[in-house]
């Protein structure tokens, strides 16, 4: 039995409203008073697990027939379904995740995880189509997406060449590779959930606007007026933080300057990196619990029965954004697989990870107390609300003499969803030892 094709169908709001209104209410209601017909269709593309949806920039339809992605001028999409998205012009059309979700990134194969894990119900690709301004600063070229999470990655080392090998005669792909590092294993992932073998079926939905829509969203037409505003409100409280970060970033200039800091320029760039992990507004890794970022089931049954991993529970740990309002959920950050925004290359050759996450802690530490000082005017903020509720803990594989570095080892005690899976284990530990681990900053609820 083949696993799923990818596909493309057009679709009316008839046809979808009962599944959009499931998962976002607001945006139903106010499409269901303009009762848009046949002349407003919107198409309907499902992808498989790793499909890149927008590979730097340029958009990517599944053909109706065969699934082979393709650009949407391509002549094996419909011409109806070419004529609507025309608009465009291979530029991902804004839409709304349907089912499980994508990942955008700025560069996969740099920053591990540099930005979003988006789930259904999220609605899409706004900036670029909101007629907000006269000036065009997004850089559409820069953005690639995925259906599913690329940062999947598995907890234990999966290195072992005799434990591949499994792998590679089970699933018949003599030329998948053995991962050297976290970053190689998505492709690993991607083989096995694609071969026939694993009979893979996890798939993401992603409903597209026509051009009709976005020219009425963006004119004064009163029938549209509602849901306009809706879209534009729904950007602006998005986009909330990023309006604002340039003065964040004086903020944290500030603080180094009055504390007379001269960190590692990589080490300053985690540690704000960490600010905004804890404020929120950016992703770090928690443990996948559930399939929405992949086919987590399928791998882990792949590594317990077909790679045979002995020792460890094979947690996959995903994208995922802190919140105080689940204080139960904890999120980390990996020194070992950094993903901070800024960075200077020569600041990357780390001396060691204690080293390192000694100095980390310093600055933090220093940035911390400024802030709550007072004197860098952040009072009735987020920033500062979130400053006295959270805990940045500082962990790493090594013993630390000087003790300001806990063990690895006491991190399955304090998250019980470290040792989660969605299939049996037996006997099975926390891989405290694996790569994304040895060295990290886990930030909790205080």
């Amino acid at each position: 039995m083949e696993s799923l094709k990818p596909y493309l169908e057009t679709v009316y709001w008839k046809d979808i409203r009962e599944k959009i209104h499931a998962l976002n209410p607001k945006f139903s209601a106010l499409v269901d008073e303009i009762d848009p017909g046949k002349e407003f269709p919107l198409y309907l593309a499902k992808y498989r697990y790793g499909d890149v949806i927008v590979r730097e920039g340029d958009f990517y339809l599944p053909t109706p027939d065969e699934g082979k992605l393709v650009r949407p001028d391509d002549n094996g999409i419909p011409a109806d379904i070419r004529k609507g998205l025309d608009y465009s012009k291979s530029i991902i059309a804004p839409g709304i995740v349907v089912t499980k979700s994508m990942q955008l990134s700025l560069n996969p194969n740099f920053n591990f995880m540099s930005w979003f894990l988006y789930t259904s119900g999220t609605i899409f690709a706004l900036w670029k189509f909101l007629k907000a301004g006269v000036h065009e600063y997004h850089p559409a070229k820069i953005f690639t997406i995925t259906a599913g999470s690329y940062s999947l990655v598995m907890a234990p080392n999966i290195g072992g060449a005799a434990y591949h090998k499994n792998l590679r005669l089970k699933y018949k792909l003599p030329n998948i590779q053995i991962p050297k590092n976290a970053i190689e294993q998505w492709p690993l992932f991607v083989s096995l959930a694609r071969s026939p073998i694993a009979k893979c079926y996890w798939h993401t939905e992603l409903l597209f606007f026509s051009e009709n829509w976005v020219k009425k969203i963006n004119c004064n037409d009163t029938a549209w007026l509602k849901l306009s505003h809706y879209l534009f409100q729904y950007v602006w409280e998005k986009s909330g933080f990023w309006r604002n970060k340039i003065f964040i970033d004086y903020a944290f200039s500030r603080a180094q300057m009055n504390r007379n800091l001269r960190p590692n320029p990589y080490i300053a760039d985690t540690a704000k990196y960490l600010i905004f992990l804890a404020l929120g507004v950016i992703p770090g890794f928690i443990p996948a619990t559930d399939n929405t970022a992949g086919p987590v089931e399928l791998i882990q049954k792949i590594y317990l029965e077909d790679y045979h991993l002995r020792k460890h529970v094979p947690t996959i740990m995903q994208p995922g954004c802190f919140s105080l309002a689940k204080p139960a959920n904890l999120i980390y950050y990996s020194m070992t697989c950094p993903s901070t925004f800024e960075f200077s290359p020569k600041a990357r050759k780390f001396q060691n990870n204690l080293f390192d996450l000694r100095e980390l802690k310093h600055i933090m530490g220093k940035i911390t107390e400024e802030i709550k000082s007072g004197r860098l005017k952040l009072d009735n903020t987020p920033i500062m609300d979130m400053i006295h509720k959270v805990n940045f803990d500082y962990f790493s594989n090594t013993k630390d003499k000087y003790g300001e570095i806990r063990s690895t080892k006491e991190m399955q005690a304090e998250d019980p969803n470290l040792t989660k899976c969605l299939v049996p284990t037996k006997n099975k530990t926390f891989a405290y030892n694996g790569e994304l681990f040895r060295s990290c900053v886990r930030i909790s609820a205080a």
